[in-house]
């Protein structure tokens, strides 16, 4: 007598995905989509009726074992590995350099599980010894003196904390970044890019530090991230690094004469090229320090920092040079024109509170920021706070 085995068509589905990403290392997304096709092609093009519910599995979101698949299986092998490495006292012996290649392929190969793996599987693996391994990362770094397996170590923390800001909540709460920050020399070094790359993901969210960390994240560090911006020799990319970690850094500040990042402006020669490129950023309208998908808890790191500017009084009329000051007011009344009510149009219309108390750069303008903050006070749609705001600006406006 024959028997048949009954196949498992999620099994199946699972097992197809799975194989593709083995024999590739491509995205797991990219290869589910790549199976789609070809199973939708293989049952309707050659009337394969048993593939229809692969295919139905396929299109499943809950497809993935989160815990039992391959990715799970190899992400939990290489975290063992690399903990071994730091737990092992011969790296710390004569033969400190043997083992360098292997412990950077390993990193490596950690970075790519994370990148191109589903983002539920690393999270997953690390939340489940309560984030121990990113921890021991953390610990691996501070011990760490060789430059490829410190490259590896930072490639891999910026990896882990792009996929949640979970990871971005609990590595802030470490040294990490009293850590980097040790290797942000004035150069332009490799690390040191990738450093400053970290920091602004560790202060993207606007949670504070432990208060520790302003030893080393202090006005002195601030204003060496300042002079980089203005320093007419540095890098476009290098400057621009050091730029989106300022606006970053700044979020964390509730009040504006707190900031170090407003004292390092302070006590600074600012040249042009800071206030160029940030009104480069505020024209543009996207938030360059924001990694994750969804909306941020804070209406802008640009529009925040520019509320900050424009609430201290020294700076505003001092950084702001006349053709900066036609740009500037252009783009916050575009702003207050197309923002719909809520709190990007709450930090704007704050911005321009800010503005006509303690500097004179609306001065050219009055008319038009009375028209349309006046229409904002007096629609219904406005949200309470928007109107008490306006109504402040309008009062302000009316007596200059």
């Amino acid at each position: 007598m024959e028997y048949k085995t009954e196949v498992d068509p999620r099994r199946v589905a699972q097992d197809l995905v799975e194989l593709l990403r083995l024999e590739t290392d491509i995205a797991y997304s990219k290869c589910r989509s790549s199976v789609i096709s070809l199973v939708a092609m293989l049952k309707d093009d050659l009337n394969i009726a048993q593939l229809q519910p692969v295919f139905d599995y396929l299109n499943q979101e809950d497809l993935l074992d989160v815990d039992g698949c391959v990715d799970a299986q190899r992400l939990s092998s290489c975290l063992k590995a690399i903990n071994g490495f730091k737990e092992d006292s011969q790296q710390r012996s004569w033969s400190l350099y043997e083992d360098e290649q292997t412990i950077v392929d390993r990193l490596n190969e950690l970075s790519s599980l994370v990148r191109f793996s589903d983002s539920r599987v690393p999270i997953h693996v690390f939340a489940d010894n309560d984030y121990r391994s990113s921890f021991d990362l953390v610990e691996f770094y501070q011990m760490e003196t060789r430059l490829t397996v410190k490259l590896a170590l930072v490639d891999a923390l910026l990896v882990l904390c792009r996929i949640d800001r979970k990871f971005v909540d609990i590595q802030l709460q470490t040294g990490l970044a009293v850590y980097v920050v040790g290797d942000i020399a004035a150069n332009e070094s490799e690390l040191g890019s990738k450093c400053v790359q970290l920091l602004t993901l560790l202060f993207c969210t606007g949670h504070a530090p432990p208060i520790g960390h302003y030893d080393a994240l202090n006005d002195g560090f601030v204003q060496r991230i300042l002079e980089a911006i203005n320093d007419a020799s540095t890098s476009e990319k290098f400057a621009e690094l050091c730029m989106n970690f300022l606006l970053s850094f700044n979020l964390h500040f509730i009040e504006n004469n707190e900031s170090l990042v407003i004292k390092a402006l302070l006590q600074s020669n600012v040249t042009s090229a800071f206030i160029q490129r940030f009104l480069l950023l505020a024209n543009r309208e996207e938030d360059p320090v924001w990694p994750f998908a969804g909306e941020p808890p804070y209406a802008s790191s640009v529009l925040k920092m520019l509320r900050d500017l424009l609430a201290t009084a020294q700076l505003g009329d001092r950084l702001f040079y006349s053709n900066d000051v036609s740009v500037l007011v252009n783009i916050l009344l575009r702003e207050l024109a197309d923002c719909s009510p809520g709190k990007r149009r709450i930090t704007v219309l704050q911005a321009v509170r800010e503005m006509t108390c303690n500097t004179s750069l609306a001065a050219g303008r009055v008319d038009d920021f009375s028209e349309v903050v006046g229409s904002i006070r007096d629609s219904e749609d406005s949200l309470d706070e928007e109107k008490s705001l306006a109504a402040e600006i309008v009062d302000k406006l009316a007596s200059k």
